[in-house]
């Protein structure tokens, strides 16, 4: 069975979102339960990927979302 993707982040990306929460709690909220629920970055959706985005900076492709959640 495949561990949640928040289980998959590095601890300092994790820190990021905890911090971008504090700011929008809301928005911040919806991201971590959104993570620790999926198994698959494949499975998230726009919302989600907007998120990762304005936390991270990251970009919008496939490659770009890849990277966040490379097993431990």
């Amino acid at each position: 069975m495949s561990q949640p993707l928040i289980n998959r982040m590095e601890t300092v990306r994790i820190n990021e979102i905890l911090s971008y929460s504090h700011t929008y709690p809301h928005s911040g909220q919806y991201l971590m339960d959104t993570l620790m629920e999926t198994k698959n970055w494949l499975e998230l959706q726009y919302d989600v990927i907007c998120l990762l985005n304005d936390v991270f900076n990251c970009g919008y492709r496939p490659s770009d979302i890849s990277p966040l959640f490379e097993s431990k």
